[in-house]
């Protein structure tokens, strides 16, 4: 078993896979590890510490774009995290001249001591996933409140509950915030049941002119839910930024497609 040590020594990768290296368009290449169904990779921390893991799909033909694959994280050989991640074809990266998707990461907190990890790949459309490493802290986030919505949701996720506020056709969500500004939306579909699919839109309009508009095909999540609407299923997160000029703003959220939208707002700490 290869053992690679690298970032002083307080990260360890044990993998007997072959390493990959992806090309950008700039010419920056990056290793990334290999995880594949029947091999996870498996990799020590000496904290506290947060690491940043990175990942990419190699695109083959006929995916359809966005798509979702799935990764299970056991810490200490004890608990285990599911992740999953929703990406699209990346225009710009290459491996070996085959295409692969846009990364996609997530943070993992490490406490004091050395603990030991694996990630398995639970479900993919394709066979391998490729991961990178970097001690990296995530910006830290706080939720904001809308003056105006549908209702409040509840969503449990790793042990907190979290403030969703509804949003539907008839009832719009309005947001007043003071710019300059970054503001981050966390948008989940509402579903009846796990079979329910489909395609929304939000519409954003900034004092009274269409601001942005995205477009989502949301899937059920099978690891979050509402705590205040347990008849009710919320899909995975797709998250979207808003830059805002300096000066007032009256944001006004609409959807199209689905009856209900649940949207937790968040802004930089200053």
């Amino acid at each position: 078993m290869l053992l690679i040590f690298f970032l002083l020594g307080q990260l360890s990768v044990a993998s007997t896979t072959p390493e990959a290296t992806v090309k950008t368009q700039v010419t920056q290449s990056e290793k990334y590890y290999v995880l594949t169904r029947d091999k996870p990779v498996k990799f020590e921390v000496s904290g506290p510490v947060w690491v940043r893991v990175y990942t990419r799909i190699p695109w083959k033909k006929g995916l359809q774009s966005p798509t979702t694959y799935k990764m299970v994280l056991v810490t200490d050989e004890t608990s285990e995290r599911f992740i999953t991640k929703e990406t699209e074809y990346s225009k710009v990266s290459k491996i070996d001249n085959i295409n692969v998707s846009k990364w996609r990461s997530f943070y993992i907190q490490v406490p004091e001591g050395k603990h030991g990890y694996e990630l398995h790949l639970w479900r993919a459309p394709v066979d391998t996933i490729l991961l990178r490493f970097s001690f990296e802290a995530p910006g830290r986030w706080i939720d904001i409140s809308p003056s105006q919505y549908a209702g409040i949701l509840e969503l449990v996720q790793n042990e907190r509950i979290i403030k969703y506020y509804e949003v539907t056709p008839q009832k719009p969500l309005v947001l007043e915030v003071e710019g300059p500004r970054r503001l981050k939306i966390n948008a989940r579909a509402i579903f009846n049941n796990l079979g329910k699919s489909g395609v929304y839109t939000l519409s954003v309009r900034s004092n009274n002119k269409v601001f942005k508009e995205v477009t989502y095909s949301p899937k059920p999540s099978e690891t979050v839910y509402f705590r205040n609407r347990k008849e009710v299923i919320p899909s995975a997160p797709n998250t979207f930024y808003l830059d805002l000029k300096k000066g007032k703003h009256r944001l006004e959220f609409t959807v199209m497609g689905l009856e209900s939208v649940a949207i937790n707002l968040q802004v930089p700490e200053k």
